[in-house]
């Protein structure tokens, strides 16, 4: 199971006991896909120009 935790700027990526982080832009919309060891990942988040990041999203693995 994918899961994902957001601290400010950072998302951490945790599928199993594998865990990777990736940066997030302030002020990105829309669809942000990462390519992770666990393959590529698409990740429909909306982040507001103060960093909050809005909730009712989802996440797709690819």
């Amino acid at each position: 199971m994918l899961k994902l935790k957001f601290k400010e700027d950072t998302v951490t990526i945790l599928e199993g006991e594998d865990t990777t982080e990736g940066k997030m832009l302030t002020g990105v919309k829309g669809s942000i896909r990462l390519k992770t060891p666990f393959g590529d990942r698409e990740i429909n988040r909306v982040k507001n120009k103060k960093g909050k990041i809005l909730k009712n999203n989802r996440v797709e693995g690819r």
